[in-house]
């Protein structure tokens, strides 16, 4: 389960494998486009995003494989804790 409050955006990533993501409450929007209760949206390994929170927060079962490979500077600090 991953929850991101209202209007906050998650560090720029991309995947190992597939992650599947199904929003629970709320919402998000990427790159990619916008996603809100009931989506399940599925991400290939070579895409690189970063969700930002819809108004209402969002809370989403993310399921993936693998570990997140974090990008930009504080990109390399988290990637040594190998989520």
């Amino acid at each position: 389960m991953l929850e991101i409050p209202a209007n906050k955006s998650m560090p720029k990533h991309g995947h190992e494998a597939l992650e599947a993501t199904l929003v629970l409450h709320g919402g998000y929007c990427d790159e990619k486009g916008d996603y809100n209760k009931g989506d399940l949206v599925v991400a290939s390994s070579d895409e690189v995003h970063s969700p930002v929170s819809a108004s209402s927060g969002c809370i989403c079962l993310v399921v993936y494989s693998g570990s997140l490979q974090f990008k930009g500077l504080l990109g390399s600090i988290l990637n040594l804790t190998k989520f």
